[in-house]
């Protein structure tokens, strides 16, 4: 994961910086791309469904949402990460167990998927919400969200390449 981390933040970044500002930028029309769609069975190339959830989801970036929390609405402020999800990264979800005493750590995720609806001669937008809980120790940890100090604008969201077992049986080798 340091490996990861370094490139985020260091040369890989940097360098991928460089290559994008040389590169010619070319803003298409994604509706441009689409076919059929006034016989009611719109169809787009493969990529299509990807590109048009990441435009989406990157409007959304950085504004302000209303999600209702009881009686009141909370102002939730996202952030995208890097496989294209929203993440309320600033605003934390707590619950605190009486039995036993423990409190817990989530944030909101919002996924997008672009789908067609039978007959309707425009793409829809699926929004999927969930919630990310924070792991409390390192061996139940599937993903890590990762705030680069410069870029604080995208999350990288990296999977961790462990099992509970391999973990456990690592931490017996070192005598842990």
């Amino acid at each position: 994961m340091s490996t990861a981390v370094r490139e985020w933040q260091g040369r890989g970044h940097q360098h991928a910086c460089s290559l994008l500002a040389a590169a010619e930028v070319e803003h298409p029309n994604l509706a441009s791309y689409i076919r059929g769609a006034e016989d009611g069975t719109p169809h787009a190339p493969g990529w299509f469904d990807r590109i048009a959830a990441w435009n989406f989801t990157q409007r959304l970036a950085h504004r302000f949402l209303p999600v209702p929390d009881g009686p009141r609405i909370r102002r939730i402020r996202w952030r995208m990460d890097t496989q294209g999800s929203l993440i309320s990264w600033d605003d934390l979800t707590k619950r605190t167990t009486l039995k036993p005493k423990c409190t817990g750590y989530a944030v909101h995720k919002l996924d997008f998927r672009v789908v067609t609806q039978p007959g309707e001669p425009l793409f829809a937008l699926h929004v999927l919400p969930t919630f990310r809980r924070l792991a409390t120790h390192w061996a139940s940890t599937r993903t890590a969200f990762i705030e680069q100090g410069a870029n604080k604008n995208t999350l990288l969201r990296m999977p961790i390449g462990h099992t509970t077992s391999s973990f456990t049986a690592v931490a017996r080798r070192a005598g842990g």
